[in-house]
């Protein structure tokens, strides 16, 4: 999909641009902004929150000044990298099945943003990051529906559920950097790979707390354990960069496959 959205060189709205620092300082600046909103809703919305919830949403809550140092200190080093035309939701209930092929919906980007704004080149690892979270978000999604009828075996089964994330998501980005590198796109290194990986995954967790204290609070602890998840040590990345399978200590959670 990104190669394709990349492969219109001879056309300025698909031509492939530097993803300079000064890009993305102004990227960090947003993301630092929407957490302060984030922190600030959540903050609000502590009452109301379901009780199994509560001391979740208060470990995050204690995070905020180390997630928000998280967003400046990524942004010290120099950076390189490519920004595209995207797609903007991705995720997987936008990729579909047909026969022995795979087909992806919803070109149109978030709704609730303007038209010049999904039409605008961002980082392709902004839809990686979407991905990512929404294996996560399927498999805790799965085990939650399961141990609503046998709550004797969530603690059982969520260390399978934290490795079966890792190992599918590990395979995810070995075959994207595998694909992206044989054809010359974004060809940077792992550095520079990682760090506005790191700040998507991020970004779309915050983004995930605040839909669902709007819409489905019971649904919450979902990006909430994410957010615990991916924000270790200040410098740390976000996603673990040895194989996640002999990973299991560490939950996390992603994307909803509804789009809000």
């Amino acid at each position: 999909m990104h190669l394709a959205l990349a492969s219109g060189a001879s056309d300025p709205a698909f031509a492939p641009e530097p993803l300079t620092a000064e890009h993305f300082q102004a990227i960090l600046a947003d993301a630092h902004r929407h957490a302060s909103r984030v922190f600030d809703a959540l903050t609000r919305h502590g009452p109301n929150l379901p009780a199994e919830v509560v001391e979740i949403a208060s470990a995050v809550v204690g995070r905020r000044r180390q997630i928000l140092d998280r967003f400046d200190a990524l942004g010290l080093a120099h950076l390189q990298s490519w920004q595209t035309r995207i797609h903007g939701d991705y995720h997987l209930g936008q990729v579909l099945k047909v026969g022995s092929d795979l087909v992806i919906l919803d070109f149109e980007g978030e709704p609730a943003r303007p038209l010049a704004g999904r039409r605008a080149k961002q980082s392709p690892l902004k839809d990686v990051a979407g991905m990512l979270r929404s294996f996560s978000y399927a498999v805790y999604m799965s085990l939650i529906n399961y141990a609503a009828a046998h709550p004797e075996s969530m603690a059982r089964l969520e260390p399978w559920a934290r490795f079966w994330e890792h190992t599918v998501s590990a395979e995810f980005l070995r075959a994207y950097r595998k694909t992206t590198r044989e054809k010359g796109l974004l060809h940077v290194d792992e550095a520079d790979f990682r760090r506005p990986l790191d700040v998507f995954l991020i970004e779309k967790a915050l983004y995930e707390v605040m839909y669902e204290l709007n819409a489905r609070l019971a649904w919450v602890r979902i990006p909430l354990m994410g957010l615990l998840s991916l924000t270790g040590p200040v410098g740390a990345p976000a996603w673990p960069a040895r194989s996640p399978g002999t990973d299991l200590d560490r939950s996390s959670a992603g994307h909803r496959q509804d789009r809000p």
